[in-house]
């Protein structure tokens, strides 16, 4: 890490030859400045433009921004606040500073007190609590407890250092651009009123308002293109949401929407409310100390100036105009608005962002289902829109690459719905595998081990009133991004268990958190690829893409790590390495031990489960009962099984193949099966994961 961002001692030397370091580093940026494209604006320099990567830059920050792409290096704790000005930043800072150090100046009752001013946020401008990275962050030395910055950089144009630090995380608010138009040009006329700087503006100026909107809708403003600065962050938000957490100030400043993502907040910052603060109110009182009204109104905010020391001197209350949502009605004429909305449509129609229909609803009915509806279907396209895609043989395969895995087309909406919504208990129990690694089996028989006080003991006939008689063991518990996304399965609420594909660092947050028990089965990888190929090759394909099908390319493209849910090699070491970080929650599995000892490790389940079998169901055989009734030979040829279907559409004798150890053998060569060992040894053998077939 550069100097700049250390907070070790340094001798007079070492500050001197910092120092000539910077003045080298700011020449060298001023000439490359001089070079770039620029639009002349106002009344002084400081808010000339000058196009880089893309993006019209102001001139005040454009070294700043070019010092810190090269030099800043972020930290996995740190957190960005990133925005397009004028669209809610001071608030958001406000709100982000007040929730991470609330330990450190609310009192131990919780309280805040105002008699004191001890809060900084009661003597300081939200500006001054939070470092701005463009100006601060270039020289001046950071907090080392806060983990907060913030920036109005574009996503494409931050440090390459924000984007791949691991633990780093980005919040990012947005506003209709009519409001956001409108309260950025009063910001600028407060800019160059300003006293220091000799000028005043008139706004009977003729034409001053109108160029600066054509300017706007150009994209010539500052750090614009807007539609551009929105969209980054959109479509960084669809890929990562555990990194990337979009909010719409006009969703934020809903009436019964401000406690829901002050909380919202302070979960993304991993710093959620605990129980105490909750009953004591903590966050009802960081939403009053942070309201408009309550900020606007003291007098630091009235008659302070910030960053005067850097020549700039904005007048504080330049950042507390009004805060109303609408407030562009009051400027645009019809014609203008007409204009901004259309060129939305044009830039967001496509990725399902929108802002009228969200600022135009009443408050009496705020947003309809079938607004939510249409929003959710946009996102979904847009996502598929964006994301990288392998074309298969059939549209419904058709893979897209979305946090690092490729989903298919089929079960992608209902990755994403799963991870948005879905809340389990603490004593559900998620069942996961690659496909065809022996879900079906490992789900019959966790049915059957769950369920053994409910359907009796008598197992080993085919007139028992079992499920697994009547139905295959898919449909007997419920799949996560179909049946319970979608809403298609009424949970039973005696039945604690549900089952995924989803690989581990893609499971919705909230199976992480809840304390719910995670149950992972792999295989072998040849046997998993010939498993799994037989399977595929049962769905239907037409014309061309039916031509591309073949088993070598599939081969190939398993191996790369373009199969479903795949990589598979990355998709097995998730689990394997959560498996040794916390064994207690997480119980991974290989289908050919579980082959040659099937009754030990159906008693482990059990055990694993909070359901072990008692003496008299061992002495009773209980164990070996459920072993042979949810055994290949049995499952396989039950008449469901059989002749049934899936989803009425997948034939259940695609789950019942042979389910044999070492099958590959008659499918693979010799040089497939070198191969396919080559890569398991390069990517497991570190991490003391063998298959020994």
């Amino acid at each position: 890490m550069s100097d700049n961002y250390t907070n070790g001692t340094s001798t007079k030397e070492d500050d001197h030859e910092e120092e000539s370091k910077k003045k080298s580093r700011s020449s060298k940026y001023e000439d490359l400045i001089l070079t770039l494209p620029k639009v002349e604006r106002l009344l002084t320099t400081d808010l000339h433009l000058y196009q880089y990567q893309r993006v019209w830059f102001p001139y005040p920050f454009l070294a700043g921004i070019m010092s810190i792409q090269e030099q800043f290096k972020a930290q996995s704790t740190d957190i960005v606040l990133c925005s397009y000005p004028k669209t809610g930043t001071t608030w958001l800072k406000a709100l982000t500073f007040a929730i991470s150090t609330r330990n450190r100046y609310f009192g131990h009752d919780f309280s805040i007190s105002t008699a004191n001013n001890d809060h900084p946020l009661l003597n300081n401008m939200p500006h001054s609590c939070v470092p701005f990275l463009e100006a601060d962050l270039v020289h001046d030395k950071r907090d080392p407890q806060l983990p907060l910055f913030a920036t109005h950089i574009p996503y494409d144009s931050l440090p390459k250092s924000i984007i791949e630090s691991p633990g780093c995380k980005i919040i990012y608010i947005c506003r209709d651009p009519k409001d956001t138009f409108v309260s950025l040009w009063h910001f600028l006329i407060n800019f160059l009123s300003n006293s220091s700087r000799g000028m005043k503006y008139d706004d009977q100026d003729e034409g001053f308002f109108e160029k600066e909107f054509g300017l706007f809708c150009e994209g010539k403003s500052v750090y614009g293109p807007f539609w551009d600065h929105v969209l980054g962050f959109w479509k960084a938000s669809l890929e990562n949401p555990e990194r990337a957490l979009f909010l719409k100030y006009e969703d934020m400043k809903k009436d019964n929407n401000n406690l829901f993502y002050i909380k919202k907040l302070a979960e993304f910052m991993n710093q959620p409310f605990s129980e105490e603060e909750e009953d004591k109110g903590v966050p009802q009182k960081i939403m009053e100390l942070c309201s408009f009204g309550n900020l606007s109104g003291l007098e630091v905010n009235k008659r302070g100036k910030h960053n005067s020391e850097k020549g700039l001197g904005i007048n504080n209350s330049a950042y507390f105009r009004k805060g109303e949502i609408g407030d562009w009605k009051n400027y645009l004429t019809s014609e203008m608005a007409e204009t901004i909305d259309r060129i939305s449509e044009e830039k967001f129609g496509n990725y399902g962002l929108g802002f009228s229909r969200l600022t135009m609803t009443t408050p009496s009915t705020g947003i309809t289902k079938d607004d939510i509806h249409t929003q959710e279907e946009s996102k979904k396209k847009s996502i598929k829109d964006i994301l990288p895609k392998e074309e298969r043989w059939t549209n419904d395969f058709d893979l897209y690459r979305y946090q690092d895995f490729w989903f298919p087309n089929c079960f992608l909406e209902g990755v994403i719905l799963a991870q948005e919504q879905f809340k389990p208990q603490p004593t559900e129990i998620a069942i996961c595998s690659y496909p065809k690694t022996g879900s079906a089996w490992l789900k019959a028989l966790c049915f059957a081990i769950s369920t053994r006080n409910r359907f009796g003991h008598d197992l080993l006939t085919t007139k028992s009133n079992h499920p697994l008689v009547t139905k295959v063991p898919h449909e007997c518990i419920p799949f996560l991004e179909v049946d319970l996304a979608y809403g298609i399965y009424n949970k039973d609420p005696q039945l604690p268990l549900f089952a995924t594909h989803i690989p581990y660092d893609s499971l919705p947050k909230s199976i992480i958190e809840s304390g719910c028990k995670v149950i992972y089965i792999c295989r072998d990888p040849k046997d998993t690829f010939v498993s799994l190929w037989h399977a595929l090759i049962k769905f239907p394909s037409t014309g061309e893409r039916k031509q591309q099908f073949c088993f070598k390319k599939e081969f190939e493209r398993f191996c790369e790590g373009k199969s479903i849910y795949g990589p598979f090699w990355n998709h097995v070491l998730g689990f394997w390495k959560a498996s040794l970080e916390n064994s207690e929650r997480v119980l991974f599995l290989k289908y050919e031990d579980m082959k040659k000892d099937t009754s030990f490790y159906i008693k482990r389940l059990a055990e694993f489960m909070n359901q072990p079998f008692s003496k008299e169901e061992e002495d009773e055989g209980l164990p070996e009962k459920i072993m042979e009734f949810c055994s290949f030979g049995n499952m396989s040829g039950l008449e469901v099984n059989k002749a049934g279907k899936h989803y009425s559409v997948i034939d259940n004798s695609i789950y019942f193949r042979k389910g044999e150890v070492g099958d590959w053998k008659s499918h693979l060569t010799k040089e497939m099966a070198e191969t396919m060992d080559g890569i398991a040894e390069e990517k497991f053998g570190t991490c003391g994961l063998r298959f020994g077939v």
